[in-house]
């Protein structure tokens, strides 16, 4: 998880029999240069359609009266489900709102009620009627998986052997190597097998789950006897 595109390219293709240059982005080799950068950037595109703990940030941002529509993060690519609400209380926003629901607001021009009422039109966060000064905050996805090795912005893409990536070395070791022997006619398939056995490893530590008691301080009567076995 912090092993630059060169180690990376290095480890994976050099395990191919390939000459491991002193540099891949920017070597005399154009044609190699592109190729293995958009290997690369391929393995990018695949990992981070999945739900990976790296990936979520937080943010926040406070309401105007004026402005029904908020900006996203320029790293944004999804919301994290049920995690907008009002900053400091209990009070989870409504999103997204129901299109029947947000269309009947906008055509009578109704109260919002007691919720606060949002959806994502044209690439911004719309909120009914927002009130003046509420702080609302919200979890999403980045799209930014990499880091400039040498400025530490985030970055999309690789572009340069010093950028640094930020989740699991060994599955995208693994998916390189697979997808430069397939792209160059090699036997590819027992590779690609321990790519899917990498990767199946590595989204196995990414979800959580609450542990399962036996007895529930609010709720003192379990559904199921967890201690008896079925006969």
């Amino acid at each position: 998880m912090s092993l630059t595109l060169k180690q990376i390219l290095d480890i994976a293709l050099g395990s191919t029999g390939v000459t491991v240059p002193t540099t891949w982005i920017g070597s005399n080799n154009i044609t190699t240069a592109n190729q293995v950068k958009a290997i690369a950037n391929q393995s990018v595109l695949t990992l981070r359609g999945y739900a990976l703990q790296k990936q979520i940030r937080e943010y926040s941002f406070t309401l105007s009266s004026t402005s029904s529509t908020y900006a996203m993060p320029a790293d944004f690519m999804s919301i994290v489900p049920d995690t907008m609400w009002v900053q400091d209380s209990l009070w989870r926003v409504d999103f997204p709102t129901d299109p029947t629901v947000w269309a009947y607001l906008r055509a009578s021009a109704g109260p919002p009620g007691i919720f606060v009422r949002c959806r994502i039109i044209n690439d911004f966060f719309e909120f009914y009627q927002p009130q003046e000064g509420m702080v609302v905050g919200y979890e999403y996805y980045s799209n930014a998986l990499i880091k400039d090795g040498n400025t530490g912005a985030p970055k999309e893409f690789f572009s340069q052997d010093s950028d640094v990536w930020l989740l699991d070395d060994a599955v995208i070791i693994a998916d390189i190597k697979w997808r430069y022997k397939a792209e160059k006619g090699l036997e590819y398939q027992t590779d690609y097998k321990l790519y899917q056995d990498r990767l199946r490893d590595f989204l196995g530590t990414q979800g959580g789950s609450k542990t399962i008691m036996p007895s529930n301080p609010w709720n003192p009567e379990p559904i199921a006897n967890l201690w008896q076995l079925p006969q």
